[in-house]
């Protein structure tokens, strides 16, 4: 039986898109380069270091990711990059790269990297070159980077950062449920045959293939491997060659979703696939054949019979066919049906007819669609790019409320999405610099800059609570004038951001301001000098603000004074730390409850390497004096480690001495004095104690009661490392007690 066609005027078919052509081997080499110079400028992302600033400047100024630059694309508009632009990138003008950058998530790339499947797979490339590598992979096809990622020695499925709640999930339920998905995701996609054995990362999806797994994956893999390696009759290059290797169940089940298409040079347009490349299954092939048939062939023209190679080149001349959508809508699919089901005994078929139309017009098309037309800047939405650039997330800097009050109008590449979001929370900004360009009524704007990076400007009548109107000048203009000096940390809320710049409108905490009054820039300077004066001189320092409010992401920082950390401690167990601003912009202060009722330890901590003045430093630096270069003090990295190698070791140290047998919880020396006094009355022997030192909460005093009614002290001073008496360092407070036995005879009397 022969399909026929509705009788309809010919129409003109648009011009369909040719078939998408999947990168080539050099644009994985081109975007493994993107992201090794981008690791070369600066560190990751995900780090607060040079390469967040680096990537909030490529974002900021841009440029066109659509042009192409002289000599970096071949004709065939595959991207290579030969060794001459390299070399003259030194004459190119400022600004010029020899490829466009995008945007990418880098967190899976970054886990993958440190497992022992990338180093047994890349052993000769270092972690940064493993991390860009699988980035590169990633940005060219996301899927088949997570099915490469996911194995025994590389990553567990359960482990994708899907959610910050994917632990609380039952294990098996996860995943069952993500496998699910990425078998699903693998039939809609398919797996090329021919890919997966030309590149083995490309292979890994054969896993999720139904009927396979794992196991029987990595067998059919081998095996392909070694007849092709054999050749001739031996190579498999059809789905009916699997029979060969899979049972048929395996091959039943398989076979639809294993693609054999045409091999092609790079720079080559894409072949027809043929149904071997096609989500069709050997099955139902005959029907597809007929459909192709009687769809190329003239309904006037003399019927000829149906032979095995008409049927077969009919696909072919379908494929190339530039009308085939407009001829395949005129096939009359229901009649067709009720053919096969009244004279061949087939079963209700019409949804399979319909599902072989499609499938013949777009083969295994890919729905997720291309990222490249959506977003400029890489496939990452706005919300997830800011969250990377500024390690910030909308509900962090901006509060759970937010509201969107404005989007982008109709006809904007953005339209419909939003432009300013309104209403937020308090975070830390640096001051910049003034600036009254372009507004009014002699008005001052300040920019700023907030700690995650983000630019804004307050306006003037958004500074102060207590406002006042400032000096004039000879001409009858504004002074430039400011309440604060510029680098100084404040406390801000934000009040409008803008996704899409990455830029804010704030306003300044009120109440941190009351007391903020207006200088000139003459006063600011004679101010600063006197100041620089006072300690150059040794005296004291004129003026001491209050201390600025941080944002530092540790769960023992607090802003508060050193009161009101002291009533927090108070009801705190030994051994609790908290960090706190310091009145001086690039130093904390770590508050230590070292032993129950004896003073607090107040540790100075200076930061170096900070980048930007609102954020902590990559340095810390504990009994760092600079104007003394014989005292460089200790280097830290983070806080983390301030607390395992310098509070917790003096704890315990803290602790041997509250714990010894002659200590004596009294802080006053008389009251120490006399409890000796009462232990001489009944002995002979030498009496003494230990006892905590009301002025410095390192520093333990020994006092002694001799028998002739002598009294003497001396002190032990404790640290990190151990206990120093005399300048001389000790393990334990035993052998420092020892060494002051035996030092007995020397100690001066207490007048």
């Amino acid at each position: 039986m022969a399909l026929r066609r509705k009788f309809t005027a010919p129409r003109e078919r648009k011009p369909q898109p040719p078939l998408p052509s999947r990168p080539s081997r050099e644009e994985v080499v081109l975007h493994g380069w993107e992201a090794l110079w981008r690791y070369r400028a600066g560190d990751s992302l995900s780090e607060g270091t040079d390469g967040e600033a680096f990537a909030h400047e490529l974002y900021r100024h841009g440029w066109d990711r659509q042009k192409e630059l002289d000599g970096c694309n071949d004709p065939s508009g595959h991207g290579t990059v030969r060794q001459a632009d390299l070399a003259a990138s030194d004459e190119r003008p400022a600004g010029w790269k020899p490829f466009s950058v995008h945007f990418a998530d880098e967190t899976l790339p970054r886990m993958w990297a440190v497992r022992p499947a990338a180093r047994a797979e890349l052993p000769d490339l270092t972690p940064t070159q493993c991390i860009a590598l699988a980035l590169a992979r990633h940005v060219q096809d996301p899927f088949e980077s997570v099915c490469h990622m996911l194995s025994p020695s590389g990553l567990e499925l359960t482990q994708l950062p899907l959610s910050p709640l994917v632990g609380e999930l039952p294990e098996p339920l996860l995943r069952a449920a993500l496998s699910a998905e990425l078998v699903d995701a693998t039939c809609q996609r398919g797996v090329s045959v021919l890919e997966a054995l030309t590149h083995p990362h490309r292979g890994a999806a054969l896993q999720f293939v139904p009927g396979l797994g794992p196991r029987k994956a990595a067998a059919l893999r081998r095996e392909l491997l070694a007849r092709r390696a054999q050749g001739g009759k031996h190579e498999i290059t059809s789905r009916d060659g699997l029979h060969e290797l899979l049972g048929p169940c395996v091959w039943a089940n398989a076979v639809g979703f294993l693609k054999f298409e045409p091999p092609r040079e790079p720079g080559e347009p894409r072949q027809p696939p043929g149904l071997d490349g096609m989500r069709i299954h050997p099955d139902d092939y005959r029907f597809a054949r007929k459909m192709c048939l009687d769809a190329m062939t003239d309904v006037d023209a003399e019927e000829e019979a149906e032979t095995p190679e008409r049927l077969a080149a009919a696909v072919d001349v379908a494929m190339r066919a530039p009308n085939l959508a407009q001829i395949m809508d005129e096939l009359e699919l229901t009649d067709y049906n009720d053919y096969l089901h009244n004279q061949e005994g087939e079963k209700y078929m019409l949804s399979t007819l319909t599902d072989l139309r499609v499938e013949l017009l777009h083969p295994f098309q890919d729905k997720r669609g291309d990222w490249s037309p959506l977003w400029e800047h890489g496939p990452l939405d706005k919300e997830r790019l800011f969250e990377l650039l500024t390690a910030e997330t909308l509900s962090t800097l901006h509060g759970d409320d937010h509201d969107v009050r404005e989007l982008y109008p109709p006809g904007h590449p953005h339209a419909g999405e939003p432009l300013l979001l309104r209403g937020g929370t308090l975070a830390q900004a640096a001051i910049v610099r003034p600036d009254n360009r372009g507004l009014k009524d002699g008005q001052m704007q300040f920019h700023i800059r907030l700690q995650c990076g983000v630019t804004g400007t307050i306006q003037e009548e958004d500074f102060s609570d207590q406002r006042r109107l400032p000096r004039r000048d000879g001409a009858g203009g504004p002074e430039v004038v400011m309440p604060v000096r510029e680098g100084q940390l404040i406390s801000v809320r934000v009040k409008t951001l803008n996704l899409v710049d990455h830029t804010c409108t704030a306003t300044c905490a009120g109440k941190e301001l009351q007391r903020a009054e207006y200088m000139t820039l003459a006063q600011e300077r004679a101010k600063a000098a006197a100041e620089e004066a006072a300690k150059r001189s040794g005296g004291p320092v004129l003026s001491r603000g209050e201390f600025v409010k941080r944002r530092v992401g540790h769960p023992q920082f607090k802003n508060g004074t050193r009161e009101q950390v002291r009533a927090f401690l108070a009801a705190m167990p030994v051994g609790e730390t908290v960090f706190r601003p310091s009145s001086r912009a690039d130093h904390l202060t770590a508050t230590v409850k070292l032993t129950a009722h004896g003073p607090l330890l107040h540790v100075d901590i200076l930061e170096k390497d900070k980048p930007s003045p609102a954020e902590l430093g990559a340095s810390l630096w504990i009994g760092r004096v600079e104007s003394d270069a014989s005292k460089q003090g200790d280097r830290f990295d983070d806080l983390d480690e301030i607390l395992y190698r310098y509070v917790e070791p003096l704890v315990e140290n803290m602790r041997e001495v509250t714990g010894h047998r002659k200590f004596a919880p009294e802080l006053s020396a008389e009251a120490v004095v006399e409890r000796l006094n009462r232990e001489k009355a009944n002995s002979d022997m030498i009496a003494y104690a230990l006892a905590l030192y009301e002025k410095d909460a390192t520093t333990v005093v020994i006092y002694v009661v001799r028998a002739e009614g002598r009294k003497h002290r001396e002190a032990i001073k404790v640290s990190p490392a151990g206990f120093v008496y005399r300048d001389v360092a000790f393990n334990t407070l035993e052998e420092a007690i020892k060494h002051f036995k035996v030092e007995a005879s020397e100690l001066e009397l207490i007048n």
